[in-house]
């Protein structure tokens, strides 16, 4: 035995003799420890937590008294110290969670992020170079591992002296409750928190995450009834539905989108945004307050939408992975389809992420073409989807109905995390900044910003000389995860993106510029175009009713009404949810082939997410995409290729399918404009 082991072992003997005989005080002195470990990794910096405690005593007490209750109800079992262990290696796990998502994010980590990440799984490449997947895999197996052995070795203890922990447990609960009672009361820990990082900030993050656990939906208003209800509705008045011709309409939620010139200690050689920024001088525009940072799309898409405001949800609540999973909701594709418009929903990214391929049926869609059915499609160096692919998509919807269109196309391109390594990112040099790791990521970033910008640009040239009128709504969902403060933007806010409304027809209005809410986007554009709707209360609240006295109070009822209520508002009965179609055109099989070991399948509109599959049930590994009209695979061994059948499947890369065409048999000889097709492919990927 060396003589690290002789002076370690009394040492930890010690220790464990300390906690079986002062159990209670034990725990508390690990509580205050494994809460200081976390808020050191949710503000990355030891002296920053410390701040926090000394300037927050009463909220780092509320966060101790939360862990140090699940100390106390396990110290009864025999295998106490293993149950001790456990919730040790969860929270610290919890805390390690939320420190690498701050690095990729600046929002914290919550509970609604374990089901958004349930459905990350296609999209972790972009994120997470390979070697730290195989980091994350292992030092997985390494917890699991760790907790098996702990289980194995770590003793059975005898019962607790129950004159102690018991009245202890007592007491420490009722303190909990007292402690967190006082501090609502007195505003130490706010019941609601509309800002998630300061939330987190404030009152630390075992509180906060605990709170995400449980606070969801919207709490009933006082006095809830169907009389309240229209009471709110008498105050907005009847609103007719206006007979001016109807424009299309297209919205274009750019990812990330933001005037990096904004900030002062950069340099760029060229303007990022040139387009936008000439818009924004001859059309409608303004900042446009939303609800997050660095991710939460589809948060800013809801209000959008549906023009209710998160500030009545839960801390850190996504409605599209909560209550839009069984529920339908109010929204502007609803109102639109009653004026006999068709509603489009347009996504080059994975149909799953955010259970977009259920929700939009809850939200009124027709359709909802995801980057699965999408073809022409190219991807940027972390491997997110260029978004010039939607203007192609945009006006094959348009061309594809006699009827006005409702589109909302949600870009991807401008997503991070972006390198910290220098590369060859474009034309535009960036300078400036006080770290190469920050300029590296704005360089890399301001060059795909600039042709999400050549995006707008063309959507404007395309639709100038449209025969039809045409309104095109271009914002920014969020900021970008590059760590920007709110001194470094001159508005002093860093949940402000920006909006413009463009149009190719005089719309008889006169509309001024104006900073809004992320949730009166969509009553905006209606009155910049003259339009009214009857039968949508949200968006006529907004419009008859935005800054009186009880305007806020009037927004939680309609919509707790809407989502959570019994839908007086509209009629006493919820909208029905849409069947739904998943792309606009779908792949057709026409013959299939086998030559040289591989069948090769031919036919019309396949995409990179097309799948051959045998007989109706056996997935053939590695479907090759050759282009729009042809697919290939080698020829399995446990196929009979003279009596199987073939057929294409649209798969999404969580093996989800949306779809499939009829079947074929194999048979003939490849034609020879498919094995052209071939030696074209091959010339140009010699691999």
């Amino acid at each position: 035995m060396n003589k690290t082991e002789k002076t370690k072992k009394p040492f930890l003997s010690a220790a464990e003799s300390f906690f079986d005989r002062h159990i209670p005080l034990g725990m508390l002195i690990l509580s205050l420890l494994i809460v200081f470990v976390i808020e050191i990794l949710n503000r990355k910096s030891f002296l920053l937590a410390a701040e926090f405690v000394a300037a927050n005593p009463l909220q780092f007490l509320s966060n101790v008294l939360i862990i140090l209750t699940f100390y106390l109800l396990v110290i009864y079992l025999k295998r106490r110290t293993f149950a001790v262990f456990l919730l040790s290696v969860f929270w610290l796990l919890l805390g390690i969670i939320n420190f690498v998502v701050r690095l990729f994010r600046q929002t914290p980590f919550s509970a609604v992020d374990i089901e958004v990440f349930l459905h990350a799984n296609g999209i972790a490449g972009a994120y997470l170079t390979v070697w730290q997947i195989v980091l994350i895999i292992a030092g997985a197996v390494a917890v699991i591992g760790g907790i098996i052995f702990a289980f194995i070795r770590m003793p059975k203890k005898n019962g607790v002296n129950l004159k102690i922990c018991l009245p202890a447990s007592l007491v420490c609960v009722a303190t909990l409750s007292g402690v967190l009672v006082y501090t609502v009361r007195t505003d130490a820990i706010a019941s609601h928190c509309d800002n998630l990082i300061d939330a987190y900030d404030r009152y630390g993050f075992t509180a906060c995450f605990s709170l995400s656990v449980f606070d969801k939906g919207i709490k009933q208003p006082e006095g809830y009834s169907r009389d309240k209800v229209e009471k709110v509705l008498s105050k907005i008045g009847d609103v007719e539905t206006d007979t001016a011709e109807r424009p299309n309409i297209i919205f274009v939620q750019l990812e990330s989108f933001f005037d990096p010139t904004y900030l002062n200690d950069f340099t760029f050689s060229e303007d990022p945004v040139p387009t936008f920024r000439e818009l924004k001088r001859d059309y409608p525009s303004g900042l446009l307050t939303v609800s997050t940072i660095g991710g939460g799309t589809t948060n800013t898409e809801f209000e959008v939408l549906t023009s209710m405001s998160l500030d009545y949800f839960g801390l850190g609540e996504t409605p599209f992975v909560t209550v839009l999973r069984s529920q339908t909701c109010e929204s502007i594709a609803y109102a639109l389809r009653e004026q006999g418009y068709r509603c489009t929903s347009l996504h080059n990214n994975t149909a799953t992420f955010y259970d977009r391929n259920r929700v939009y049926s809850k939200l009124g869609f027709d359709t909802f073409i995801p980057v699965e059915y999408m073809q022409n499609v190219e991807y940027n160096d972390l491997g997110w989807a260029k978004d010039g692919v939607l203007l192609e998509q945009v006006d094959k919807v348009l061309k594809s109905s006699a009827e006005r269109d409702f589109v909302i196309a949600i870009t991807v391109q401008t997503h991070g995390k972006y390198p910290t390594v220098p590369g060859d990112f474009g034309s535009i040099k960036v300078s400036g900044g006080e770290d190469d790791v920050r300029r590296c990521e704005m360089e890399y970033y301001v060059n795909q910003l600039h042709e999400c910008d050549d995006l707008v640009r063309s959507f404007v040239e395309k639709y100038t000389d449209y025969d039809e009128p045409v309104c095109i709504v271009f914002y920014g969902d969020h900021l970008p995860a590059l760590d920007i403060d709110p001194e470094e933007v001159p508005y002093g806010d860093i949940y402000k993106t920006e909006y413009i409304i463009w149009t190719n027809y005089d719309t008889g209005v006169v509309t001024a510029d104006e900073d809004i809410p992320a949730y009166r986007l969509m009553p905006k554009v209606l009155q910049s175009n003259g339009m009214t709707l009857e039968g949508a209360p949200m968006i006529n609240l907004h419009v008859s009713r935005s800054g009186s006295d009880s305007y806020t109070s009037d927004m939680r009822v309609l919509q707790y009404d809407l989502l959570y209520g019994d839908h007086y508002s509209i009629g006493g009965k919820a909208h029905t949810a849409t069947d739904l179609r998943i792309g606009l055109i779908d792949p057709e099989i026409e013959d299939c082939y086998e030559k040289d070991g591989y069948i090769y399948v031919t036919g019309r509109n396949f995409t990179r997410s097309s799948t051959i599959y045998f007989n109706d049930w056996l997935k053939g590994s590695s479907t090759e995409y050759i282009d729009p009209s042809t697919l290939r695979i080698k020829t399995p061994v446990t196929v009979n290729v003279a009596t199987c059948t073939v057929s294409v499947w649209q798969v999404c890369v969580d093996n989800t399918v949306f779809g499939k065409t009829s079947s074929v048999k194999v048979s003939g000889t490849v034609p020879e404009y498919v094995l052209c097709n071939l030696h074209k492919l091959h010339r140009l990927n010699p691999k």
